[in-house]
């Protein structure tokens, strides 16, 4: 298999650059837009288990719309983890 030692990948000492490089203003505006409407999208979801297609709501909605919700949760830790620096880096 090999050792498993730091790799450098080429560079001359650890490789610390941003995974995706950095954001521009404009790719904040796109980023912040996206996620407002997956927000709305969710919450709608969230609110049509409860109310469609009629009252009391079935069950298999509720669980639906809450593994959408653990989904969506689960992908936001893993994007604030992604900006966020690890310990010990500047």
């Amino acid at each position: 298999m090999g050792d498993f030692t730091t790799r450098t990948y080429g560079t001359r000492g650890l490789d610390n650059r941003p995974l995706f490089g950095e954001t521009s203003p404009r790719d904040r505006v796109i980023n912040f837009a996206v996620g407002i409407v997956a927000s709305l999208l969710l919450i709608v979801t969230l609110i049509s288990a409860f109310v469609f297609p009629h009252l009391p709501p079935k069950p298999v909605n509720i669980f639906f719309a809450f593994c959408i919700s653990l989904s969506c949760v689960s992908a936001g830790i893993l994007v604030q983890l992604n900006r966020v620096p690890l310990w010990g880096e500047d």
